[in-house]
């Protein structure tokens, strides 16, 4: 970034700002995903192993999806429209995965609740 600053005093840049928030955008986003880890590492040994494999995804979908939105802003794109399709595309899928989703839920308070943990068997009466 101070190479950029340099050598905007000798030769003018006309996109030097677009650089720059992009550069910025990229550490930042490269900042929390470093920070995710580290925080989850922490957790490691108070938490369950497929917890804390599944926060991993679910956080770095979320910083990832947010960068790119920042990069999409600053490149001008419009994103109303696609944050408006996703949310429409969103219901959709979610009434078509109703079944999947409550499973996934239930998956979820099964694991927070820590009675089970990944390696056990479980029998059931039901057939």
């Amino acid at each position: 970034l101070g190479l950029l600053y340099g050598l905007e005093s000798f030769i003018p840049i006309p996109s030097l700002p677009l650089i720059k928030a992009l550069f910025i955008t990229f550490v930042a986003t490269w900042f929390l995903l470093r920070w995710k880890n580290i925080l989850l590492d922490k957790l490691k040994n108070s938490h369950d192993k497929s917890f804390i494999r599944g926060a991993r995804f679910f956080l770095t979908l979320c910083i990832l999806l947010l960068g790119a939105l920042v990069v999409l802003d600053i490149l001008n794109i419009p994103i109303a429209a696609l944050l408006t399709f996703g949310g429409i595309g969103g219901i959709a899928l979610s009434f078509a995965a109703k079944d999947f989703l409550s499973n996934l839920f239930g998956t979820i308070m099964i694991n927070l609740n820590g009675h089970i943990s990944e390696g056990d068997f479980i029998r059931s009466t039901s057939k």
